[in-house]
This record gives C-alpha cells, structure tokens and sequence, in this order.
C-alpha cells in the first residue's frame, strides 16, 4: 500500500487534490500515522477522528481577515512582520519559509490567483487555515501592491511596476481578486 493509499484509509471523506497537496508532502517528511510531534500543529491539533468527520467543499470565498480566527490572524501577522518589516521573530526561522512566500507573491502578481488553493477549516463560525499561510500572506501582499499600483498616476505606476519586474523577474497583473479559490472543511 502507498502512503498515499494509507493516508485515504484513514481519511476516505478526504478530496484526493487535499491529500496530495497538504498531508503526503508532510507524511513523507513526518511518517503516516501522524505520530510525529509536528503533526500537532500541522492537523490544527485537531485528532484525525476529528478530520474523519469532516466534509470537503472547493469554493470561492472572499478572503477579508475578519472572517479568520485569532490564531489565524496571529500567524498572518508573525508572517508578515518576518517577510515585510523583516522582524525577527518565531517564524523568522521557518524552513525556506521566506522563498516559499516569494514564490506565492510573485505568482499572485503574475496569475491574480494562488499557485494552488489554501485549506481552511471552519468552525464557530470562523475560518482557521490549515495549510497556506504563506500564500494568504502573500495574496495580501500581492493585493496591496496591486491597489497601489491602480492607485498611483501614470508616472508613479510605472516606477511601481517597473522595481518588481526588477525585483521579482515579473510584469504585474492590474487586479488581484479579493475571492480565491480554497478547500474548506466543516
């Protein structure tokens, strides 16, 4: 049986794309079943019963901040004081965590999409994110910019455009939607 295989034994309510994309990488670093420490913080410190009973839903959803749990709000702004305001902090030391978030801002600014969704999971009416905090830190990034670009005059505009095609090797779409597309359990 493949890890791939054991791991949709355990979680057969589990779309194959959220598999792929979110558990395998981390089965294959962490071993399957989640008995490893860091499956803790990667299951949300959520037991897979409880995953068991949840179901999967691909939508596209608005991504204001207001509608994510304070602990997802609280990783965002670790996140974005390390990869804007260059703080030193607890997720200063993420493995490839600043190229991880290179990588999804200069897609976002490229496509006005996430390279691939982010999977949240909601409960007391609220979303947490599971995986993608990187990419949702670079959406917001990725549609600040974007705003300041449409915002800018002419001249202005161009010098915007122009440091990121220098910095990041990309022309910059005009519009970031606010909806993306994601997984969400409930």
């Amino acid at each position: 049986m493949t890890l791939f295989e054991d791991i949709k034994k355990d979680l057969p309510n589990f779309p194959d794309e959220v598999v792929q994309e979110w558990l395998l990488p981390c089965a294959n670093n962490y071993g399957w079943p989640p008995k490893h420490k860091k499956w803790e913080g990667i299951l949300l410190f959520k037991a897979v019963k409880f995953w068991q009973a949840k179901k999967w839903e691909k939508q596209n959803i608005d991504l204001n901040r207001d509608i994510f749990s304070q602990e997802t709000n609280d990783v965002f702004n670790g996140l974005y004081n390390t990869y804007i305001l260059d703080q030193d902090n607890l997720y200063s030391n993420i493995e490839n965590g600043k190229l991880r978030f290179e990588n999804a801002l200069s897609y976002l600014l490229k496509n006005g999409i996430f390279p691939k969704p982010i999977y949240l999971l909601f409960e007391q009416n609220q979303y947490s994110i599971a995986d993608g905090n990187h990419r949702f830190v670079a959406w917001y990034c990725a549609l600040q910019l974007a705003k300041e670009i449409e915002n800018a005059g002419k001249e202005e505009k161009h010098k915007k455009i122009e440091i990121i095609q220098k910095k990041l090797k990309i022309k910059p779409i005009a519009h970031i939607p606010n909806k993306q597309e994601v997984w969400v359990a409930y």
